[in-house]
C-alpha cells in the first residue's frame, strides 16, 4: 500500500527520492531541497489514519510506528485502535524531531491510558519495563538514547 498515515485522510505531496531504506521518506528533503512541494519532483498519495486503514472488526496485533518525528501524528489518528486495546504499538520515538512536528512526548503517552497500557523499551537485552514518568523525563532513556528509542505499548490483561 503506498500511503501515508497521520492524523488525517486525504492527500499527501510526497518528494520523489531514491527508493533505499532511509532516504525514502526523509522530511528534510522538503526543508533544503531546491524544489518546492508544487515541482514536478512530487507525487500526491493517499494519507489515511490507522483508524480508517484498520476500522474492525479484524486488527492488527502489532503496528510498527517509525515515521521520523511524525510518531504523535500516527498515533492521533489511531484513537479508535488504541481505545480497543487489541493492538501492540512498537513505536521508534525520535524524541529530537517531535517539535517539527508539532507535538511532545506527552502527546505520544496522551492516548494510552494508563490503566489500560504498559511500556516497556526494547533494549540490546531484551524488553525492559519503562514507567510514564521516565517517558517523559527530559533527562530519563528517551531524550536521552542516541537515534531513537524503540518503545513497546501493550493492552494490560
Amino acid at each position: 500500500l503506498c500511503a501515508a498515515i497521520g492524523d488525517r485522510n486525504g492527500m499527501f505531496p510526497s518528494f520523489r527520492v531514491n527508493p533505499s531504506p532511509g532516504t525514502q521518506a526523509a522530511v528534510w528533503h522538503w526543508e533544503h531541497a531546491k524544489f518546492p512541494i508544487s515541482s514536478v519532483n512530487h507525487d500526491c498519495i493517499p494519507c489515511l489514519t490507522l483508524d480508517s486503514l484498520f476500522p474492525g472488526p479484524e486488527l492488527p496485533t502489532l503496528v510498527k510506528v517509525d515515521v521520523e518525528g511524525a510518531e504523535g501524528l500516527v498515533l492521533a489518528g489511531a484513537g479508535d485502535l488504541i481505545r480497543k486495546r487489541q493492538t501492540r504499538f512498537m513505536v521508534e520515538v525520535h524524541a529530537r524531531l517531535l517539535a517539527k512536528f508539532g507535538t511532545t512526548l506527552a502527546d505520544l503517552l496522551a492516548p494510552f491510558d494508563p490503566e489500560g497500557w504498559t511500556l516497556s523499551m526494547l533494549t540490546t537485552e531484551g524488553v525492559r519495563p519503562l514507567s510514564r514518568e521516565a517517558f517523559l523525563d527530559p533527562a530519563g532513556p528517551i531524550v536521552a538514547h542516541a537515534h531513537n528509542a524503540p518503545v513497546l505499548f501493550e493492552p494490560r490483561g
